[in-house]
Order: structure tokens, then C-alpha cells, then sequence
């Protein structure tokens, strides 16, 4: 019963109700809102897109009690959700759920610090974003906050769509029209081959494809869009509109 009073109370708190409201309910449960709070999701391989499961709630609130912190849990979208009291390890965490997990294939992200119940739905939306960075990145597991996305903050705000969409098209139409009527993957071998430096050996291994393979995809590329690869500017601008690509199409939940 008290599993499910904190899963209805987050669930509500995640949507937007009014701080009183929030506050009153949460004392009710023995619960302090008056303070700042974390609010973290996690996800491993096994827990996407699967049905909720109480083992995998239980697992967070084992690995948060080690952190003595007061929290509320739920489980939602294939996602376990946590707002604890402010002064979360999210490093330390990750740690713990590797053991319970038994394997290191998730990503525990992090928004920033809510200050009141009326800040908490923007914090689950961070850590959605930096969840979603984490996962399209070249190292797609471990732990992230959202203050540590750098240019890819500036990329997933929705306050930049229209600009970013702009980007989007202006250097990869050509590629992602490719794609889209020949089933390729030039988009995405280009954003990994951006992501590991231009290293042919590690871009080879993450895609799991032969260099020669690789090498003939590059030649694609440039033949396609016309741009040189070779040029600083024009790879930072391929590199940004890549990075944008896979945020603006990642599955947030």
C-alpha cells in the first residue's frame, strides 16, 4: 500500500498538480517537499519497453537507501523514476544497480534540482533529455546529468526547435532523403563516425561493420551531400546537426 500511495503521488507530481496540494500529500505519507529534490530516471536493456515491474522499484529504493535519502518511486514507460531528497550520487547509483542488475547495459540520468513540487515536471523532462543523449552517444550507459550534456543542452531545447530543425535539414537532407528511399544508414554511420573522431578502426567496431565497408559509406556520403569531410568547419557543422538528429528523434520515454 505504501509502494503504491508514493507511485500515485509521483505519478501526479511528474504531470503538474499545485504545490500546496503536493506538499500535503506528501506529509500525509511522511514525505518532506518543503525541500529541494532530485529527480532521476533509470533504465537497463531488459527494462525498456517492458510492462512495470515491482523488482525493478525495488532494486532503486535498495540502492537509495544505501544514500539515506528519503525518496518516492514509480515506474513508468519502461522507465523507473526517483525523486529524492537533493544530494543524489547518480555515479554511486549506477554502481548499485549494475550489482542488483547483475550487468551494466543502463543509464541513470539526471535533471536539475527541483526547488518546489512545481518545478519537478521540468526536472523529469531533463532527465529525459539527458537520458535520451546518453543513450544515442557513442558510450550509451553509465550516469549522466543534465547539467553535463554541454552543446547537446542547447540542441534538445524545445525553445530551438524551428533553428534546430533548420540545421537539420540544411546539412543532412540529402542523406536522410537517401536513407529514407534506399533503407541506408548514412545518417547514421556519419553521426557515429563523427561521435569516435574520425577514427575508422572504432567507428568500424561500433557499427559493427568491415573498414572497407565503413571506408565505402564515407565515399557515399560525401558523393551524396557534397560535403567534404576532410574540412574542420564543415565537419562541426555535420558533427552539431548529427548530435541533433539523434536528439530530436530519440524516444524521450
Amino acid at each position: 500500500m505504501e509502494n503504491r500511495l508514493s507511485r500515485d503521488l509521483l505519478d501526479d507530481l511528474l504531470e503538474g498538480i499545485p504545490g500546496e496540494v503536493a506538499r500535503d500529500r506528501a506529509t500525509a505519507q511522511g514525505h518532506d517537499l518543503r525541500v529541494p529534490h532530485d529527480l532521476v530516471v533509470s533504465v537497463w536493456s531488459s527494462d525498456a519497453g517492458s510492462r512495470a515491474d515491482d523488482r525493478d522499484v525495488d532494486r532503486v529504493r535498495t540502492a537509495i537507501a544505501h544514500q539515506r535519502l528519503p525518496c518516492l518511486v514509480t515506474r513508468t514507460h519502461g522507465m523507473v523514476v526517483v525523486l529524492a531528497h537533493h544530494g543524489l550520487d547518480i555515479s554511486k547509483l549506477y554502481d548499485d544497480l549494475c550489482r542488483a542488475h547483475d550487468h551494466t547495459d543502463g543509464v541513470v540520468a539526471k535533471g536539475e534540482p527541483a526547488a518546489s513540487p512545481e518545478q519537478i515536471p521540468g526536472a523529469y523532462e531533463q532527465a529525459q533529455r539527458a537520458l535520451a543523449a546518453r543513450r544515442q552517444s557513442s558510450d550509451p550507459r553509465g550516469a549522466i546529468a543534465y547539467s553535463d550534456l554541454g552543446v547537446d543542452r542547447i540542441l534538445a531545447l524545445d525553445g530551438n526547435s524551428g533553428e534546430v530543425e533548420r540545421l537539420i535539414n540544411d546539412w543532412l537532407a540529402d542523406l536522410m532523403s537517401y536513407d529514407h528511399g534506399h533503407g541506408t544508414d548514412l545518417v547514421p554511420t556519419l553521426a557515429t563516425y563523427l561521435d569516435h573522431g574520425g577514427k575508422y578502426d572504432d567507428t568500424a567496431r561500433a557499427l559493427s561493420i568491415h573498414r572497407n565497408t565503413l571506408r565505402y559509406r564515407l565515399g557515399r556520403i560525401t558523393e551524396i551531400s557534397g560535403h567534404d569531410l576532410a574540412d574542420v568547419e564543415t565537419k562541426l557543422n555535420l558533427h552539431l546537426a548529427a548530435r541533433a538528429w539523434r536528439l530530436r528523434r530519440a524516444p524521450s520515454r
